[in-house]
C-alpha cells in the first residue's frame, strides 16, 4: 500500500470516527443530566425558553421525581431548585410553591422572573451568560400569579411523557429524605470546551489524535483538528417549495423566542414583538433596507385576494432577499396579556383606596365598582389578588350554575369582615371555558396528514359531550383539517345545526357560575354585575336565538360553533365554541368557549 493510500484510508476512518462521535447518543452512566435532556427533547426547549440557551451555565442536576405526571426537578447551581411538570400542550412550572401553566405567553413571563429570583440567591454560578442581552416582559408586579385557567388534557405523546395533573409531588420533600446531590458533580464552573473534553469520546480522540501525531504530517493534522472544532453553516440548493421554510428557519434561528407553525410562511411571535420591532429583526437578520408591512385584512394581507395565505388579525411581513420576494404573517402579539394588566391595574387601585373617602379616589373604574359594591374604601381591611391561585374548576352541565364565586374571583375585597369576589375582564377578555386538547384527533408530521381516533373520542366523555351538544362532528373537523393541509376544496361557508337550547344554556351557566361581581372593562369605565344567583347567570346569558357551524377546509383550520343571543344583560350577541391550536399550528387542537 502506497504511502498516500495509507493517509487517505486514516484520514477517512478519523473522520467516520468523529461523525459516529458526534452523533452518538449519550448514556446514563455516562452524564444523567445530558441523558434526560435528550431523552426529552421539549424539555431542554422548555429550559432554553425559560433561561435561554445558556441554561446549562445555572443547572447542575436534573431529577426524575416522578413518573405520572412525568415530574422533574432542576437544580441550580446555588442549590435553589423548582419543577417543571409534563401536560400535554405544554409543562408546568412550580416554583416555590406556586404554579405556572407555560402554554400561556403571561404566565410563563412570570415563571422567567420567578426563576431569576431564585437564581440572585446564595452563590454566583461563575457562567459567561447568554450571548447578549435578555430581556423579560413581566410587569412590575411580577411577583404575583397570573390568572390561568389549566386545560383539561388527557393522555401522553410521542416522548412517552406521562401526564395527570392531579397528583403533583411535593416541593418541599427531599428524595427519600437525602441532599440533593448531582451524581455527576457540580460542572458550573468548566467552560463549554472543559465540560466537552471531559465527555469519554472526546478523551478517546484525544488519545488516537496524540498516536498520529507523529505520523501524520503537522500540516495534515492542523487540518483535521481545524476542521472537527470548526463550526460551519452548510446551505443547500433546494426546491422552489423550500425556499419560504429555509428562510423561516434563518429567522428562527439567528432571533431565539420565534416559534415555527402549521403553515411555513407563518411564524408563531412569542416574544410579542411590536411590528415595527419584527420588520427591525428581518432587515437585521438579512441586512437589508426594506420591508413592507400590510396590517390584517389590507393589500395582499386580504382573504379575498389571498385565501390561503392572509390574516384577518395579524401582519404580513414583505421583502426580498437575494432578488426573490417572500411574505410572512407573524402571528400573537403583543398584546396577548392585556387582561392580566387590566386585572393588576384593578388590584392597586383598590389597594390605593384603602383608607380613603370616595371623594379622594382618582381611579373612576374603582370608583364606579365600590359605589357598585356598595362598600366604604374606608371600612376595607384588604384587597387581595387571588387569581393566580390554582382554583380548578371543572365544569357540570347537568348541574348548571353553581355558587363557586370563591373559586372564581380574580381580587377578593374584604370590608366590614365581609368577602366580595370579583371576576376581572378587560374589553378582550371574552374565555368562558377551557376544554383542554382533543386527544382524538391527532397530527402526524412524518405524513402531515390528521386523523380521527374513535376509541378515544368515546373514552373522553367530557369533550364528547361537548361535541355532541353543539353537533360538531369530529369526523368533519378531520377531514376539514386535511383539506386545509392540502389547500383544496371549497372556502368553509357556515351552516345552520339543531341544539337543544336547554342543554347548552346550562351548559354555559356551569361554565360562568354564580356567587361573585362580574366586573368587565366597557369604554373608559367598568360594568359591574352581581351574579348571586342562578337567575342572575341566566339573565346574563339571554335567550338563545339560532346556532351554526363552520368546519376547516381551504383556508381556514379552526371549527366555529356560534350560538346566538338575544335580550342579554352584558349586551352578548352569541357564544363561540372554538377547536383549535392556541398556538396557531394543527397538533393538538384545543376547546375554548367564548362569549362575543
Amino acid at each position: 500500500m502506497k504511502k498516500t493510500q495509507f493517509i487517505q484510508l486514516i484520514e477517512q476512518e478519523i473522520e467516520d470516527f468523529v461523525q459516529t462521535q458526534a452523533d452518538k447518543i449519550v448514556s446514563f452512566e455516562d452524564d444523567p443530566k445530558e441523558y434526560i435532556l435528550q431523552k426529552y427533547p421539549s424539555l431542554k426547549s422548555t429550559l432554553e425558553d425559560l433561561m435561554t440557551d445558556s441554561f446549562d451555565e445555572y443547572v447542575t442536576g436534573i431529577y426524575v421525581m416522578a413518573p405520572k405526571p412525568t415530574t422533574f426537578k432542576v437544580l441550580l447551581h446555588n442549590g435553589q431548585h423548582f419543577f417543571l411538570i409534563y401536560a400535554k400542550d405544554s409543562y408546568i412550572a412550580k416554583i416555590s410553591g406556586k404554579k405556572y401553566y407555560l402554554s400561556d405567553l403571561g404566565a410563563e413571563e412570570y415563571a422567567i422572573k420567578s426563576i431569576s429570583d431564585l437564581l440572585t440567591m446564595g452563590m454566583p454560578p461563575g457562567a459567561e451568560g447568554p450571548g447578549e442581552e435578555a430581556d423579560n416582559d413581566a410587569t412590575a408586579a411580577a411577583d404575583e400569579t397570573p390568572d390561568i385557567e389549566p386545560a383539561d388534557d388527557t393522555g401522553g405523546d410521542e416522548e412517552e411523557l406521562a401526564e395527570n395533573v392531579d397528583d403533583i409531588p411535593d416541593s418541599e420533600k427531599d428524595d427519600y429524605g437525602r441532599p440533593f446531590v448531582d451524581p455527576k458533580g457540580s460542572r458550573t464552573f468548566m467552560s463549554d470546551k472543559e465540560m466537552e473534553d471531559m465527555k469519554p469520546s472526546s478523551r478517546i480522540l484525544k488519545k488516537m489524535m496524540d498516536k498520529l501525531e507523529k505520523k501524520l504530517p503537522s500540516k495534515k493534522l492542523r487540518i483535521l483538528k481545524e476542521a472537527k472544532e470548526k463550526k460551519t453553516f452548510r446551505f443547500r440548493i433546494v426546491k422552489e417549495g423550500q425556499a419560504d421554510k429555509n428562510i423561516r428557519d434563518i429567522i428562527i434561528q439567528k432571533n431565539p423566542g420565534f416559534i415555527t407553525q402549521s403553515k411555513d410562511k407563518r411564524i408563531g411571535n412569542k416574544p410579542k414583538v411590536s411590528d415595527e420591532e419584527f420588520s427591525n429583526i428581518i432587515k437585521n437578520t438579512f441586512d437589508i433596507e426594506n420591508v413592507k408591512i400590510y396590517p390584517p385584512n389590507t393589500g395582499p394581507n386580504k382573504k379575498s385576494l389571498n385565501p390561503q395565505h392572509s390574516s384577518a388579525k395579524f401582519s404580513m411581513f414583505e421583502f426580498e432577499v437575494d432578488g426573490k420576494t417572500y411574505s410572512f404573517i407573524l402571528s400573537g402579539g403583543a398584546g396577548a396579556n392585556k387582561g392580566q394588566e387590566f386585572e393588576d391595574k384593578i388590584t392597586l387601585g383598590l389597594q390605593d383606596a384603602i383608607g380613603l373617602s370616595r371623594n379622594d379616589i382618582e381611579n373612576e373604574q374603582v370608583k364606579i365598582i365600590l359605589n357598585k359594591l356598595d362598600i366604604n374604601p374606608q371600612d376595607i381591611t384588604s384587597v387581595e389578588q387571588t387569581g393566580g391561585q390554582d382554583t380548578k374548576r371543572p365544569i357540570n352541565p347537568e348541574a348548571g350554575p353553581q355558587d363557586r364565586g370563591k373559586t372564581i374571583s380574580d381580587v377578593t375585597i374584604i370590608a366590614n369582615s365581609n368577602p366580595y369576589y370579583l371576576s376581572i375582564k378587560n374589553k378582550q377578555g371574552d374565555n368562558i371555558y377551557n376544554g383542554g386538547s382533543v386527544s382524538s384527533i391527532t397530527y402526524d408530521n412524518k405524513s402531515n396528514t390528521v386523523s380521527f381516533n374513535k376509541s378515544v373520542y368515546n373514552s373522553d366523555k367530557l369533550k364528547a359531550s361537548v361535541f355532541n351538544m353543539f353537533n360538531i362532528d369530529p369526523v368533519k373537523v378531520t377531514d376539514g383539517l386535511n383539506r386545509y393541509i392540502k389547500e383544496e376544496g371549497d372556502v368553509p361557508e357556515w351552516e345552520p345545526i339543531d341544539i337543544d337550547k336547554n342543554e347548552v344554556i346550562k351548559f354555559i351557566g356551569s361554565a360562568i357560575d354564580y356567587g361573585y361581581y362580574y366586573v368587565r372593562e366597557e369604554g373608559e369605565g367598568v360594568k359591574v354585575i352581581h351574579l348571586e344567583t342562578p337567575e342572575d347567570v341566566s339573565k346574563l346569558i339571554g335567550q338563545i336565538t339560532n346556532a351554526q357551524i363552520k368546519y376547516p377546509g381551504n383556508g381556514v383550520k379552526s371549527t366555529y360553533a356560534r350560538i346566538g343571543l338575544e335580550n342579554s344583560e352584558q349586551g352578548l350577541r352569541y357564544i363561540e365554541v372554538q377547536i383549535r391550536n392556541a398556538s396557531g399550528g394543527i397538533a393538538n387542537p384545543v376547546i375554548k368557549i367564548q362569549t362575543k
